[in-house]
């Protein structure tokens, strides 16, 4: 199932870490450049940095995120493409989404739970205009951008640039068996994908034919959510 989105809508994500342990790293969170406080759940580059440097041998990444900002995830992506301890398997746990999408290109082995989602879209990018003379400017920065995205995909799937750009161009949701036949991953585990493990409140931008065969705590997301935005 391959559906493009019609409607945006909003999302929070509460409170997850991304955790280290035995050959793993759990991308479970917003990617972002920075943390605001040592309790921040934020994923960042250093994060994933100092987690490849304490791991030796084979790697399992594990993704359940919406992704997040584009320097951070592009340096995550390189990190993990430059590892030569072992091999590494991306293994989608429920969502992957934006540049939490693309970081498994940069896996040996790419692999997607029953149930997980796997999202493509443009690059978004929130400059500051104060005049006109900015706008050429903010272009080039976006087509750089764009193009960079386009390049990973292009380099670890099966199809041209101009496939890329249209399925980014739609934002284009595949349910796990389609990211499979697409290309995207490889195989599709037994295992059911969990999206409880984001801690997101319910989502409005991913189609909901597409979320009938995943686990959801719906009573227990509501009350993380309301206490976190009360």
């Amino acid at each position: 199932m391959i559906l493009n989105r019609v409607d945006a809508g909003s999302h929070n994500v509460v409170e997850q870490v991304m955790n280290v342990s035995s050959g793993e790293i759990e991308i479970y969170d917003i990617i972002a450049s920075s943390k605001m406080d040592d309790a921040d759940p934020v994923v960042t580059a250093d994060d994933v940095i100092n987690a490849l440097d304490e791991l030796d041998g084979d790697i399992t990444l594990r993704i359940n995120s919406r992704g997040g900002e584009v320097g951070t995830a592009l340096t995550i992506y390189n990190r993990l493409k430059d590892y030569d301890r072992g091999s590494i398997t991306a293994v989608v746990d429920g969502y992957a989404f934006s540049s939490a999408g693309w970081i498994p290109m940069a896996a040996d082995n790419r692999e997607i739970n029953t149930g997980g989602i796997f999202m493509l879209h443009n690059p978004r990018m929130f400059p500051m205009v104060t005049s006109l003379s900015d706008l050429d400017s903010i272009r080039n920065q976006w087509e750089a951008h764009h193009s960079s995205i386009v390049s990973i995909f292009t380099d670890a799937v099966n199809k041209s640039a101009e496939e890329i750009t249209n399925l980014m161009e739609k934002e284009t949701f595949f349910s796990a068996e389609d990211a499979v036949e697409e290309g995207f991953f490889s195989k599709v585990r037994g295992k059911k994908a969990n999206l409880a493990a984001l801690n997101c409140a319910p989502v409005s931008t991913v189609p909901r034919e597409l979320v009938q065969n995943v686990t959801v705590d719906a009573t227990e997301l509501r009350e993380r959510s309301r206490k976190l935005f009360a």
